[in-house]
């Protein structure tokens, strides 16, 4: 779940919201599997560059993802509305101070 309190305002730990855009539509098209390797590459590339969609693209192949496809929902409508669902999503679970990352275990 991405860190988004508001998806017009920055998100945790930067400018924008970027990084959990990229995420999100990475995440709309694989399973388990394939989220725990880009999420793990996106860690890996955060230390060196800045620039979501350029950090994307090197994790896309090693998770099975689309990187034309990542780009084209990151660029449209459908990133947004992903942003928007998350922000929904975590302000429901936690609605106070919370601290990131956060953990749950099934569901809860």
């Amino acid at each position: 779940m991405p860190a988004v309190r508001d998806p017009n305002q920055p998100c945790i730990d930067e400018s924008n919201c970027d990084w959990e855009m990229a995420t999100l539509c990475a995440f709309n098209q694989t399973q388990s599997e394939g989220q725990a390797s880009f999420l793990i590459c996106m860690d890996e590339e955060s230390s060196s560059t800045k620039d979501a969609l350029a950090a994307s693209q090197n994790c896309c192949s090693d998770s099975s993802i689309d990187y034309s496809a990542l780009k084209q929902c990151f660029a449209g409508e459908s990133g947004q509305e992903l942003l928007d669902e998350a922000s929904k999503i975590f302000n429901k679970k936690l609605p106070g101070h919370a601290t990131v990352p956060h953990t749950f275990v099934n569901g809860l």
